[in-house]
């Protein structure tokens, strides 16, 4: 797990695996309204080994733009390149902040 040092809460957590519209309002810097967050869990296999689930969270905007699923599996390279093709780019917050941001506004969807 990553650590980052934010200005409100000192050492913390990060979430990474954020769109970025996402992101950008957590920090408060969006004039976008984020109404609701999709969760996209794309589960990650070395052939058919299960590795780990990536856990993303995308703004509904986004997930509608790029007409992604809630889920997606990886059993090979180039299912990761398929993916990469047309996933959005992610970012990363503070992980206290992402969940009071979250609490604030219920936004899970």
């Amino acid at each position: 797990m990553a650590i980052c040092f934010c200005k409100k809460h000192g050492d913390s957590g990060v979430v990474s695996c954020i769109s970025k519209d996402v992101c950008e309002d957590v920090l408060g810097r969006s004039n976008e309204a984020i109404n609701n967050i999709y969760i996209v869990v794309i589960k990650v296999f070395d052939a058919e080994e299960f590795l780990f689930d990536q856990i993303n969270y995308v703004s509904e905007s986004i997930f509608k733009l790029y007409n992604l699923s809630v889920k997606y599996e990886v059993h090979s390279e180039s299912d990761e390149e398929n993916l990469n093709s047309f996933f959005p780019e992610t970012s990363g917050a503070c992980g206290k902040c992402f969940e009071e941001y979250i609490l604030s506004r219920n936004l899970i969807a």
